[in-house]
């Protein structure tokens, strides 16, 4: 079965492109490259995950019957592929094709909202939902609406006094999620500051292992250099405190840079969950059925 979905893709991969060596012509109903046809094949690519393929085709669908594929369809067809094949930053890098197309710039900035998130640029991400919100369309409108609800989480700015009607779903287990790893951050500057006492800085970030390393290391370079001034081994001294005294400066530096460490950590699973539990990854293929090429 597999292999003769191989040569039935192959052959048309073969049809097409060679068609368009002979110009629209060689795409015109007489070849029987209707829209329905090439719109199948588009179909099957992406069951396939040939997303760049598929693309190619889109483009070429638009570009041989334009009046066939909506604005709208191009741009939420062109986006999926593209955010589905990984290519966030060419999304983020580029602008609405259909400018003048209220429904066009709207379904291009949800793409946009998420891939920059995937990219983990949240204020960008950000700006891009307050610029496009409210949107005209109300299924857009909705998906919006989450993703305002993430920033609200992820910056533990959200207000119990939002209406509740935005939010139909029960997400009272995320705000709790939400408040316990915000609760869970640290400051990085009193990691700076436990560090004065060696290696206490990991310690307050959740290196214990690290910081008890840190400690003994530091511990006996103390003692080392004393030992060498007490015994007029002044070279080694000096040389042995050089190296100790490096080693208790990245310490302390160690203990504000896991601080920060840590609290990435915790930020990245806060994202994780939101992203999951607002079902970001289903609205793209919402969007897709919703507004995308038709078989």
């Amino acid at each position: 079965m597999e292999f003769k979905k191989y040569i039935l893709s192959s052959l048309i991969a073969f049809l097409l492109y060679n068609g368009q060596a002979g110009g629209t012509a060689a795409v015109s109903p007489d070849y029987n490259f209707s829209p329905s046809e090439i719109s199948g094949y588009i179909t099957y690519l992406i069951y396939n995950r040939e997303y760049y393929r598929a693309s190619v085709e889109v483009e070429r669908l638009k570009s041989y019957y334009p009046d066939h594929v909506s604005n709208s369809a191009y741009t939420a067809s062109i986006n999926y592929l593209m955010y589905k094949g990984g290519a966030y930053a060419s999304i983020t890098a580029q602008e609405p094709v259909y400018t003048e197309d209220n429904l066009s710039r709207e379904i291009a900035a949800v793409f946009k909202i998420d891939s920059y998130l995937k990219l983990k640029k949240h204020n960008e991400a950000q700006k891009t939902a307050e610029a496009i919100s409210p949107c005209s369309d109300e299924f857009l409108k909705r998906l919006v609406v989450k993703r305002e609800l993430y920033f609200s989480l992820y910056n533990n700015s959200f207000s119990r006094a939002v209406d509740k009607e935005d939010f139909p779903n029960n997400y009272n287990e995320l705000f709790r999620y939400s408040d316990y790893i915000h609760n869970m951050k640290k400051d990085p500057w009193k990691g700076l500051v436990s560090g004065i006492i060696p290696g206490m800085g990991y310690v307050y970030a959740g290196e214990s292992g690290t910081g008890i390393v840190a400690m003994i290391v530091i511990g006996l370079g103390a003692a080392i250099t004393a030992l060498s001034y007490r015994n007029n081994m002044d070279a080694f001294a000096f040389l042995s405190g050089t190296v100790t005294s490096l080693f208790y400066g990245g310490s302390i530096v160690g203990g504000y840079r896991e601080t920060l460490r840590y609290n990435n950590n915790l930020m990245d699973r806060l994202d994780l969950r939101l992203q999951r539990d607002l079902e970001f990854d289903r609205d793209i293929d919402d969007i897709f059925i919703k507004f995308g090429i038709k078989n």
